[in-house]
């Protein structure tokens, strides 16, 4: 039951990316052991949308320190879900979603959400009925990060 809960939840936060049948959703035990098939699934994703080599690591290391973030608030027998849209003009839109024992959103002033917000174009949180969110928005541009 708790797992359609956050599906639903899930399915809230990218409607303002215009879910598509494209849209590819995994739900991981919340451990970190298991957050390589987060990054894998996106950097698939990425290659789908022809993003250059660059710019793919940018967003599967956005993936990552998105999910660290909600790691470190959730009980281990907690899940993780990773939702991917695509959207126009080689845009991905990521939503990644748990309950957490706190229920408040990733501090905006962090060194973690500085990183979130070199990495990629759009990065947002939000609180709904326990559950995080954090939303991210990237396109196939140059790299956000310089080298």
């Amino acid at each position: 039951m708790a797992g359609s809960v956050c599906s639903k939840l899930v399915d809230t936060q990218l409607e303002r990316f215009r879910v598509s049948s494209s849209t590819v959703r995994i739900e991981l035990p919340a451990a970190s052991g298991y957050l390589v098939l987060a990054r894998t699934a996106v950097a698939a994703m990425c290659a789908r949308l022809d993003y250059p080599l660059d710019r793919l690591e940018d967003v599967k290391l956005a993936v990552d320190e998105a999910c660290s973030l909600l790691l470190s608030d959730t009980d281990a027998d907690g899940t993780l879900t990773v939702a991917m849209a695509p959207g126009e003009d080689g845009q991905l839109n990521v939503a990644v979603s748990a309950v957490t024992r706190h229920g408040k959103t990733p501090k905006q002033s962090s060194f973690a959400w500085t990183v979130l917000s070199a990495l990629v174009e759009d990065v947002s949180a939000t609180v709904e009925a326990g559950q995080v969110s954090i939303n991210l928005s990237a396109s196939r541009g140059d790299s956000m990060v310089a080298s």
